[in-house]
């Protein structure tokens, strides 16, 4: 498989002329899931993640004549860049410009929130001394998370193996946030 990486839009229309067959790649996970799984066997890839026309997003105001010229407005267009992340649909902006498509943008893909176990600790967490979260405290907090993630088996590891992953990793991210807690050798 033949991998190009366009950094124009030209480059990227060119590219893909040239290779009509062309996977378009703008983030991947799922795509090279099915790719590993052999579900999938594109002879080349178009990467367009490195387009700067395709990232991000933007609202643009433009004037515009209804009722036969009589009258004038200004309407927004919305731009969605092809390779906007969800990630850029969380900034408070576009939550507020389009709730829904925000809303639903955090029911598909990769981001996940560990609300009860964010509830959980809220509570429990001493910033104003620093103080350091009990072994159980941390133990609960990192099974929480891990209950509340959601992976996918690929190759490169199981799904139980990957839950158990984030529980370690949100456990030292709690104990590296309070410098008197002692990581466990968990």
């Amino acid at each position: 498989m033949n991998v190009h990486v366009a950094r124009s839009v030209d480059e990227a229309c060119a590219l893909l002329a040239d290779n009509p067959e062309a996977q378009v790649l703008a983030g991947g996970t799922d795509f090279m899931v099915e790719v590993n799984y052999r579900h999938r066997s594109p002879s080349a890839v178009v990467a367009i993640n490195r387009v700067p026309e395709t990232s991000g997003w933007s609202v643009e105001r433009n004037q515009v004549e209804w009722n036969g010229g009589r009258g004038d407005d200004t309407a927004e267009t919305i731009r969605l860049g092809a390779t906007l992340t969800f990630a850029e649909m969380e900034d408070p902006a576009f939550v507020n410009l389009l709730p829904a498509l925000s809303q639903a943008a955090r029911t598909v893909g990769s981001p996940q929130r560990a609300v009860a176990a964010e509830d959980w600790i809220s509570p429990r967490l001493d910033w104003e001394n620093m103080s350091a979260p009990t072994q159980a405290e941390l133990d609960t907090f990192a099974s929480l998370v891990a209950q509340a993630a959601s992976p996918i088996d690929d190759h490169r590891g199981t799904a139980d193996y990957r839950r158990h992953a984030v529980g370690v990793m949100a456990k030292r991210a709690l104990q590296r946030a309070f410098p008197g807690s002692v990581p466990s050798a968990h």
